[in-house]
């Protein structure tokens, strides 16, 4: 059970459901539809005897904040309730727990009969694209006396909102910002501690956040990338770990040698 207590909000399932309905908010600005869409793409869950329960909360707590609370929705909890669906897995954990549970539902439901006085306005979709482009020579200003360089790699924005770009880093460490010439032999940095131990450090970086660090990371020159096309990774960073890592690898080497 994806759950760290008895809270509604303390389900990994009924954030995820929480989470795409507003996404399907920001594309149909309309709570009706969106739960349609909801409803629709979420048929197996839905089915499930222990899931369907929570989906329904989910979907009760969206409709309410935004609103546009259901009927149907609202009494398909009510009868979740007195039938005790859902509660099998808390039955089974102890008593108290079970008690507990059915408490915070039937909280849950009085809070939803009560009108809604703070109705939460309805988000907008922001388009954020990747901050860099495939190709880009980045100058990492590491600290005041340092500089590291990474090369970008992938550029991804098949996500409308959380662009994102894949950067290798180089092993770059030097006391002037880097030239194309450095780029061009680039040897990438291999960390040896934490989680990379001596795997190449690349790493995917959304494009929120970025804005602290404009003035640290600049894009100083761009080259061709053809034979990188194959770099992935599974890890994600904030741009901050992009300096960080280079400098907790580099720095024990001459960072005090000023």
């Amino acid at each position: 059970m994806g759950c760290w207590g008895t809270g509604i909000m303390q389900d990994d399932t009924i954030l995820d459901i929480i989470e795409d309905f507003k996404d399907y908010l920001k594309e149909t600005q309309n709570v009706e539809e969106s739960s349609k869409k909801l409803i629709a793409n979420n048929k197996e869950l839905i089915e499930d005897e222990d899931l369907g329960p929570l989906f329904w909360i989910a979907l009760a707590k969206c409709q309410w904040e935004y609103g546009k609370l259901d009927t149907e929705v609202h009494n398909k909890i009510i009868n979740d309730y007195k039938e005790e669906k859902g509660l099998d897995l808390w039955k089974e954990q102890s008593e108290k727990e079970y008690l507990k549970r059915k408490k915070v539902i039937s909280e849950f439901i009085s809070k939803i009969e009560q009108t809604n006085n703070n109705v939460k306005k309805i988000p907008k979709k922001v388009v954020r694209k990747p901050i860099f482009e495939e190709g880009d020579c980045l100058s990492l200003k590491i600290n005041d006396y340092y500089y590291g360089a990474a090369i970008v790699v992938k550029s991804d924005d098949s996500d409308d909102e959380y662009g994102a770009n894949l950067i290798v880093a180089l092993d770059y460490w030097e006391k002037r910002e880097p030239v194309l010439k450095d780029f061009q032999k680039a040897r990438f940095l291999t960390p040896t501690f934490g989680v990379w131990k001596g795997k190449m450090f690349k790493s995917w970086y959304l494009c929120v956040g970025f804005r602290k660090y404009k003035d640290k990371i600049i894009k100083v020159s761009n080259i061709n990338i053809t034979k990188y096309r194959d770099l992935d990774s599974s890890y994600h960073a904030g741009w901050g770990a992009l300096l960080y890592i280079i400098e907790l690898q580099k720095a024990g080497k001459d960072s005090l040698n000023k």
